[in-house]
C-alpha cells in the first residue's frame, strides 16, 4: 500500500496518483514505505485492540471503477490511481440523462433522418446534411414536375373537344429518382442509429 506524501491518503501499491488529492506518488525505499504504510494503519485503526506488529494493511474496498482506464476505485475516490484521470462523483454520474437507444430508432423509424434532432449534440452534421439533400430532393422533384410540365397527362379541353394527353415519361423517372432518394435517406438513419452500442448512448450529458 502506498501512502501519498500531500495528504497521508492510500493507494495501492501499484498506484501512480494518489486516489484522494491527485499528487503523483513518489517510489519510496522498502523501509520508508513499509514504515508510512504503518503509520497511517495505526492512524485509521487506532481504537481498534491487539497487537499490530502481525497486522497487514487494510483491504481497500472497490466500489467503482475509473472510465478512462477500468481500474478499480474506492467510493471516495476523486482521481485514477492507475492513469491519473478524474472521477466523475456519483452524483454526476446518476444525474446525466444519457440518451435512449430504444428512443432513437423508434425516431428513426416513423420519422427517419429527425432521430438526429434527438441526438443533435453529436450528430448535428448528419442531421443538416438530412434537411438540405431533402429539401434538395423536393426542389427538384417540383421543377420537374411542375415548372417544365411533366403532369400534363389527363383529359384536356382543346378545339372544342376533349383529348386525352399522354405525359412525359419523364414524370415517371422523377418520382422514381425523388422516391429512392428518399427511401436512402430512411434507411440511412434506421441504420446508424442501431448499429451504435448502448455506452455511445450514455455518453451523452
Amino acid at each position: 500500500m502506498k501512502v501519498c506524501a500531500s495528504c497521508s491518503g492510500q493507494s495501492p501499491d501499484d498506484s501512480k496518483f494518489c486516489q484522494n488529492c491527485g499528487a503523483a506518488l513518489q517510489t519510496l525505499g522498502v523501509e520508508q514505505s513499509r514504515q508510512a504504510s504503518e503509520n497511517s494503519s495505526s492512524e485509521l485503526h487506532s481504537n481498534v485492540q491487539g497487537p499490530s506488529s502481525n497486522q497487514t494493511s487494510p483491504t481497500l474496498n472497490l466500489t467503482k471503477f475509473c472510465q478512462a482506464c477500468g481500474s478499480g476505485l474506492v467510493d471516495t475516490a476523486v482521481v485514477c490511481p492507475a492513469c491519473g484521470s478524474a472521477v466523475q462523483s456519483s452524483f454526476n454520474r446518476t444525474s446525466a440523462s444519457g440518451k435512449n437507444k430504444t428512443t432513437a430508432v423508434l425516431l428513426a423509424v416513423f420519422l427517419s433522418g429527425w432521430t438526429w434532432l434527438y441526438l443533435y449534440k453529436k450528430c448535428a452534421k448528419k442531421f443538416w446534411i438530412y434537411i438540405g439533400t431533402g429539401f434538395a430532393l423536393l426542389v427538384a422533384y417540383i421543377v420537374s414536375a411542375v415548372i417544365i410540365g411533366r403532369t400534363d397527362t389527363g383529359w384536356a379541353y382543346e378545339n372544342s373537344q376533349y383529348v386525352y394527353r399522354n405525359g412525359s415519361p419523364w414524370f415517371a423517372l422523377d418520382f422514381l429518382f425523388a422516391f429512392l432518394g428518399y427511401l436512402g435517406l430512411y434507411i440511412w438513419a434506421i441504420v446508424d442509429v442501431a448499429t451504435k452500442k448502448s455506452e455511445w448512448y450514455q455518453s451523452f450529458e
